[in-house]
This record gives C-alpha cells, structure tokens and sequence, in this order.
C-alpha cells in the first residue's frame, strides 16, 4: 500500500519549482508523457511546459521523459522539448527508471518521478527508490482501459497520506 501512496500531490507538473525541486534535493525529474506533459496521443504540450523546462535547465535540473509508447511517439516530443528519454519502459517495472536515472547522471536519492496514474507511474518509481509527485491528467477525454485504470485508483487515492501541495 505504501508503494502506491505518492509522497507529493500538485495539480500539474508546472508546479514543481526550481526553487521548490532545490530545496528537496532533487538534481533530476523524470516526468510521465502521456497526460502529464502532453495530450494522450497527441503532440500538444501542456501550456507553460516549454518556458518551465528552460527555467529547470537554467537551474541545473535535469528532466528526462519515462513512457511505455514506442520510440516513435516518444522522440519527437522529447527532441521538440530538448530533454532526455526513456521509451517503452515498461513501467511499473524498475528497469525503465534506472535507465532515466543514468542518463540524468542521478541516484533516487535526488531524483523524483512526476506521473498522472498510481500503478504505472507511482508505484514503478516508488518500487525503485524513488520518491514520486501525482498530478491530475491534463485532459478528460481519456479512452476506456484508462478510465478503468483510474476507477481502480480511487480507493488507494482516498487513503492516501501524500503531502499535498
């Protein structure tokens, strides 16, 4: 149970500061794609994503994109974006965080996972050492396995003890 509470809760991925990332030791992010920087399946990026990722690289954070989407899904946004990534991870598997991790030049220690879905995202970094940050999906319109997935959620959700922020 404790492997699927998040230690923090924002609404969106913006909301994670330097100055705030800094001042909880975190050298590397490594953020979900798929409705936690960009739309399910499309190339629009969350609004702000750009000027916030250029304010992390000019604090020395680096960022690295975790997603189970093939290379050919996954590339494009990540070169658009000018940061790492890791593609079919495999998530909730560790392997896929490991592999971000070295790429970033980060231990768990100072790297923390961003992601929208408590059974992939979370509990994937949580499984390897990692502390982790659940935002809200940026969008709605999500297709029928997520929309399971989240009902599935709710009851972990509601017994959660992240720090929300």
């Amino acid at each position: 149970m404790k492997k699927l509470t998040p230690t923090f809760q924002f609404d969106n991925v913006l909301q994670l500061t330097p100055d705030w990332l800094a001042g909880h030791g975190v050298r590397g992010l490594i953020v979900d794609m798929d409705n936690t920087i960009a739309l399910h399946n499309e190339n629009m990026v969350l609004p702000g994503l750009e000027c916030w990722l250029a304010s992390l690289s000019a604090a020395g954070i680096s960022v690295t994109v975790l997603s189970n989407n093939d290379e050919g899904r996954v590339k494009p946004l990540a070169d658009r974006l000018h940061i790492g990534y890791v593609h079919s991870a495999g998530k909730p598997r560790r392997r896929g965080y490991f592999a971000a991790m070295q790429r970033m030049g980060t231990r768990p220690e100072n790297t923390l996972m961003a992601g929208d879905q408590l059974f992939t995202d979370i509990w994937g970094a949580a499984r390897a050492g990692l502390r982790t940050v659940l935002v809200k999906p940026i969008a709605e319109k999500e297709n029928a396995f997520i929309k399971l997935k989240r009902l599935l959620e709710r009851p972990f959700l509601r017994g959660g003890k992240g720090e929300t922020q």
